[in-house]
């Protein structure tokens, strides 16, 4: 590359060119040259050793463009996701605590000893986890419809101190807004709210307040 880089340029150093397919026509006619030269030492030309050693053993360039991609080595949280540049992308909850190989382009690809586990689109904004429904455990999947809203509709239907429990102002309508999204927040809450009675949230409203 170097020597048709110095050959080439050398001989048109002195030219002026006034389009580009003046310029190519000059630099494919200064390129015959190279290839057409017989060589000293071999007594061949390049074009001729071309054609008859290396034509024959070259492949068809691949059906599809390079795709660059970053591979990295992974660990399965026990979330059953697996974390690639503060973003997270969920595994078969049977994977959890596992090595896994990531693959990312536009997309984030996930393999288990060679077989692909998991596809998500890669994420660059907005929430930070990707969570495939298909990819929880049965109990985690009936509380991942459940929206911040609807808990605060809940809420107010089981009574006032409830409802104040999950208002705007509340240390749990921070998780709500913070981290909802996540399998995990969303069956934490609703087990919570679940568990504590109305009368006994009063007493935890007053300590978040003070």
């Amino acid at each position: 590359m170097r020597f048709a880089q110095s050959c080439i340029l050398g001989r048109l150093r002195n030219q002026t060119f006034f389009s580009l397919a003046e310029a190519n026509a000059a630099i494919r006619q200064a390129l015959d040259r190279i290839n057409d030269h017989v060589m000293r030492r071999l007594g061949v030309s390049r074009r001729q050793l071309f054609e008859s050693v290396e034509r024959a053993a070259l492949a068809s360039l691949p059906s599809k463009d390079y795709e660059f991609a970053e591979w990295r080595l992974a660990r399965v949280s026990t979330d059953y996701h697996v974390e690639f540049k503060t973003f997270f992308y969920s595994v078969p909850h049977s994977l959890i605590r596992q090595q896994v190989d990531l693959r990312a382009t536009a997309r984030i690809e996930i393999f288990h000893r060679g077989k692909r586990i998991a596809v998500h689109q890669r994420r660059y904004g907005g929430p930070r986890h990707g969570t495939d429904p298909d990819h929880m455990p049965s109990s985690h999947r009936r509380y991942a419809e459940w929206t911040p809203d609807r808990f605060r509709r809940w809420a107010a239907s089981v009574g006032p101190r409830r409802k104040a429990w999950l208002s705007q102002s509340s240390p749990v309508a921070h998780i709500l807004n913070k981290a909802f999204g996540h399998a995990w927040v969303s069956f934490a809450c609703f087990e919570i709210s679940h568990t504590i009675a109305p009368k006994p949230c009063q007493p935890a409203l007053s300590r978040s307040v003070g």
